[in-house]
């Protein structure tokens, strides 16, 4: 016996105008999910066959989506956004990259207005160096350190350079939410810095980032003497 997929692919273009397209296979009743999506040719969608040029290269920039509907259908959506490599939440920081990040952020929130300006070339090379970082483990580095738990307080206090500090942050994250790279490992990134995941949850669940890195700051208790790095 055999089932009859329906493929529904909404496509929307960069220029903002939809198209869709729609087309049927069957397999048998047995076939594995995995087997219908490799019966379906995937290469329509991807390089816009029969569409034109201006598609084709549209598409080529587009994200896939696929999702089953509970009546077998299986809907193949492309979202008009550029697709985004996820950020491996278990590839470990390596030794360079947590020099880095120890350098900008004891740079940002030690220094004073004179040293940040001198320091702006050396904390501009960075970013290209660890922007691949997973955000949770860019904030594991900073929030397992009492020194830049404490270099992170006094960030927050300056608002001129917060700004663009939490604005980059934030944007690694909310790329990350967006395919769901965040939320999974939010009780392990809570076991790494030794909070209960409850602390930060509501923050997260809610995509409030900043929000977010705030009640970290704020909730993730130092290991070491207290008073020891304060300015």
């Amino acid at each position: 016996m055999k089932n009859r997929y329906r493929f529904a692919i909404m496509a929307v273009l960069a220029a903002g105008s939809p198209m869709t397209h729609a087309e049927y296979v069957e397999l048998p009743e047995s076939a594995a999910f995995v087997d219908v999506v490799k019966e379906y040719d995937t290469e329509f969608l991807m390089t816009g066959d029969g569409y034109g040029e201006d598609y084709q290269e549209s598409a080529r920039a587009m994200r896939m989506d696929i999702l089953v509907s509970n009546q077998g259908a299986v809907y193949v959506r492309a979202a008009a956004k550029p697709a985004v490599a996820q950020r491996d939440y278990f590839q470990l920081v390596t030794e360079s990259e947590r020099a880095d990040i120890h350098y900008v952020v004891k740079t940002l929130g030690m220094s004073n207005v004179a040293k940040i300006g001198l320091a702006r070339s050396e904390l501009q090379k960075t970013k290209p160096r660890i922007k691949h970082v997973h955000p949770l483990n860019f904030l594991a580095v900073i929030f397992t350190d009492d020194k830049l738990i404490v270099s992170m307080r006094n960030l927050e206090d300056k608002t001129w350079v917060w700004k663009t500090f939490i604005g980059e942050l934030v944007d690694s994250l909310t790329e990350e939410a967006a395919t769901n790279n965040v939320l999974p490992f939010a009780d392990d990134f809570a076991r790494r810095i030794g909070v209960n995941p409850s602390l930060f949850m509501p923050t997260m669940q809610a995509e409030q980032w900043e929000k977010f890195v705030r009640v970290l700051i704020h909730g993730v208790p130092r290991q070491g003497q207290t008073g020891r790095y304060d300015m």
